[in-house]
C-alpha cells in the first residue's frame, strides 16, 4: 500500500556510450532504531521478562519509557521483519540504511541487526549498504551507556549499564535494579565499522567500485580528518568518517556520505565530544568542507562514465516543513520543532551547486520532498520515514532510464506487533501497586 502517490523525477543524464539502467530498484530504510529484544544478559544476572512459559524471555524497555520517546524502542524489531519481508516479497535486491539502524550503537544491538541481515542477505540474496546517523554512534569514540527502564521479571524497570558508567562504578552490590554488562555501551566508528563491515562499511569482492574520500583505503584509520576543540583550537584529534561510493551492480553508483559531525569541547583537560543530532550539514560545511569537494568530484566522474548516481546519508539536505520554516520560526523561536537541525539556506544552495540530482535522507521520522534550486542544479531531497515510528513506512526508488520513481510503502501489517502486551500489562500492575502516581 502506498501513502501518497509515486513521485517521478527526471533528473539523470547519461552519455551516449553507456547503457541506462532499466528497472533497477533500491529501498531505503532509516531510522530503524533496531532494538534487540532478545539480546542475551543472563550471564549478568538479568534474564528479561516472561511473556509465556513456551516463550523465550525478552530484554525489552518499558512502555513508559516508550510513551516518553519520538520512537519504539521494542516494536520496531517486528516491524524491521517485516519491512525486509516486503522488500524481498518485490524482488528488490539493494537495500540502503541512510543511519541510525540502533537506537544508540550498542554491541548487543549491533549484533543482533547484523544477523538478521545476514539471513535475508542469505535467503534472497539482498545487499545492504548502511551509513552511520547520529544514534551509531552517539560520539565518534567508544563511550560509557545503558538505559535505565529495560523491564525485569515482574514488570520493574532495571538499569542496564556498561561497567564504565559512573552508575557501575558506583558499589552496585545487592542492587537489583542495576546490571552492569559492555554489551551495551556506546559504540565508536571503530566498534561499528568490525561488526557492520560486510554492509558497505567495507569494500566486497562483488563491488565494482568502493572508495572513499581519502581514495581506496578501507582501514578506518586512514579514513579520517582532524576536529578541534571549540574553546582550545590547539587541542584536536582524529575523527573517522566512514563515506564511501560504491557501484553495486553496473552502471548506479551509491553515494553514502557521512555527515555526523561530532565537535570537541576542552573539559578537565579532556575532549569532549558533543553529539551531532543539531549538527548535520550546516556543520559539515565548515567542520568536514572535504566532503563537498569530494562530491562534486563524483558528480561530475559519474556523468562522464554515464552512472546513475543516487546520495544518501542520514540528514536531511533540504528544508524539513513544506516551505513553512520561516512561519514556525516567528511564531516559535528559532530552535522550535528541532529547527536547530534544519539546513540553512546557504548550506542548501551550496549542496545543490555540487550537482547531485537526488538525495535519500532520514533523522526526521517524516515523509516529505523538497526542491533546493541553485544557480545550476536542482537537487531533490526525498524525506524517508522510520519504521520506528507511526505509520511505519520506507522509500522505494525505481530507477528506469532518466526517471527516477520515488514510491512511499507502508507497512500496515506487523505480525507479532502485540507480542510484548503481556509484558506492559506486567509493567502496569506493578506501577498500579509500587507507585501509581507514575500512572
Amino acid at each position: 500500500m502506498k501513502l501518497f502517490l509515486p513521485l517521478i523525477l527526471c533528473i539523470f543524464s547519461t552519455t551516449l556510450h553507456a547503457a541506462p539502467l532499466s528497472n533497477t530498484q533500491i529501498a531505503f530504510v532509516p531510522d530503524i532504531h533496531f532494538h534487540d529484544i532478545y539480546g542475551d544478559f543472563s550471564a549478568e544476572g538479568f534474564n528479561g521478562i516472561e511473556l509465556s512459559k513456551e516463550a523465550k524471555p525478552v530484554s525489552i524497555r518499558s512502555m513508559q519509557a516508550q510513551i516518553h520517546s519520538t520512537r519504539l524502542f521494542n516494536e520496531n524489531y517486528f516491524a524491521l521483519i517485516a519491512t525486509l519481508d516486503d522488500i524481498a516479497a518485490k524482488g528488490v535486491k539493494l537495500v540502503a540504511l541512510p543511519g541510525d539502524f540502533t537506537d544508540d550503537g550498542q554491541p548487543v544491538h549491533l549484533h543482533g541487526l547484523k544477523t538478521i541481515l545476514g539471513d535475508y542477505a542469505k535467503k534472497y540474496g539482498m545487499r545492504f549498504f548502511a551509513i552511520p546517523g547520529n544514534h551509531d554512534p552517539v560520539k565518534p569514540f567508544k563511550s560509557a551507556g545503558g538505559k535505565a527502564d529495560f523491564l525485569g521479571s515482574d514488570g520493574q524497570q532495571v538499569g542496564i549499564y556498561s561497567t564504565d558508567h559512573p552508575r557501575c562504578k558506583e558499589d552496585a552490590k545487592d542492587n537489583d535494579a542495576l546490571v552492569c554488562s559492555d554489551k551495551i555501551a556506546h559504540a565508536g566508528y571503530q566498534e561499528i565499522v568490525d561488526i557492520m563491515a560486510p554492509f558497505g562499511l567495507q569494500p566486497d569482492n562483488r563491488d565494482l567500485l568502493w572508495e572513499t574520500p581519502f581514495g581506496k583505503q578501507a582501514l578506518l584509520t586512514d579514513r579520517s580528518y582532524t576536529q578541534c576543540s571549540q574553546n582550545d583550537q590547539s587541542r584536536c584529534k582524529q575523527v573517522p568518517d566512514t563515506s564511501y561510493l560504491v557501484e553495486p551492480v553496473a552502471g548506479l553508483w551509491l553515494l553514502t556520505i557521512d555527515a555526523n559531525v561530532y565537535i570537541p569541547k576542552l573539559e578537565n583537560g579532556h575532549l569532549i565530544f558533543q553529539g551531532s543530532g543539531n549538527a548535520g550539514y550546516n556543520k559539515v560545511l565548515t567542520e568536514k568542507p572535504y566532503l563537498l569537494k569530494w562530491i562534486t568530484q563524483v558528480v561530475q566522474r559519474a556523468k562522464a562514465q554515464g552512472k546513475t548516481l543516487v546520495a544518501f546519508s542520514h540528514f536531511p539536505m533540504g528544508e524539513f516543513y513544506d516551505g513553512q520554516t520561516q512561519s514556525i520560526k516567528s511564531l516559535f523561536g528559532d530552535t522550535a520543532f528541532q529547527l536547530a537541525r534544519e539546513p540553512s539556506r546557504d548550506t542548501r544552495k551550496l549542496l545543490a551547486e555540487t550537482g547531485l540530482k537526488l538525495h535519500i535522507g532520514g533523522h526526521m521520522h517524516m515523509n516529505d520532498t523538497s526542491v533546493i534550486e541553485s544557480e545550476h542544479n536542482t537537487l531533490f531531497n526525498i524525506q524517508a520515514p522510520s519504521i520506528a515510528a507511526y505509520r511505519p513506512a520506507y522509500k522505494l526508488v525505481t530507477l528506469n532510464k532518466q526517471l527516477a520513481k520515488v514510491d512511499t510503502i507502508t507497512i500496515d501489517n506487523v505480525a507479532q506487533f502485540d507480542q510484548l502486551f503481556s509484558a506492559y500489562q506486567k509493567e502496569y500492575d506493578y506501577l498500579n501497586k509500587n507507585a501509581p502516581e507514575q500512572l
